[in-house]
């Protein structure tokens, strides 16, 4: 289940490795300028947003989507213990992280949104959702 603030939490992760990327392969900005502008703003609304917490499913399932199996597992990048992420050493690798974390991003609010069922946290978190998805996509092309 996930909360607002969850959620939040899990933009801003994507949005420290978006930055760690950036920094150490300076070339993807511009890749990935849409996908950090989209996750700014996904920020600010959940940041904003007075929504209440979805209420816990009675049957205890918080199963989510089927794992994606199209993004190189060993490309994901861990935060250290300060929370930093750890970016991997090829652009490639890099920009897979990315891709990994939206899949993730879009598993996560996913779940969520369906344990909401209904309501504006639930169509919320649909969105994002959506955007994780699209913006996956999209990097996939690029890569």
């Amino acid at each position: 289940m996930l909360s607002t603030a969850a959620a939040l939490a899990a933009e801003e992760q994507q949005l420290l490795l978006i930055d760690a990327v950036i920094v150490s392969f300076p070339g993807l900005s511009r890749i990935l300028s849409a996908t950090r502008a989209i996750h700014e703003e996904h920020r600010a609304l959940l940041a904003t947003a007075d929504l209440p917490a979805p209420t816990p499913d009675p049957s205890g399932d918080s199963s989510g989507t089927p794992a994606d199996q199209s993004v190189d597992p060993s490309a994901s990048a861990s935060p250290t213990p300060t929370g930093t992420p750890v970016v991997p050493a090829t652009r490639k690798a890099a920009l897979s992280a990315v891709v990994a974390g939206e899949s993730a991003l879009r598993k996560q609010h996913t779940t969520a949104a369906l344990a909401a069922m209904d309501g504006p946290l639930a169509r919320l978190l649909a969105q994002l959702a959506a955007a994780a998805a699209q913006q996956s996509v999209l990097l996939r092309g690029a890569s």
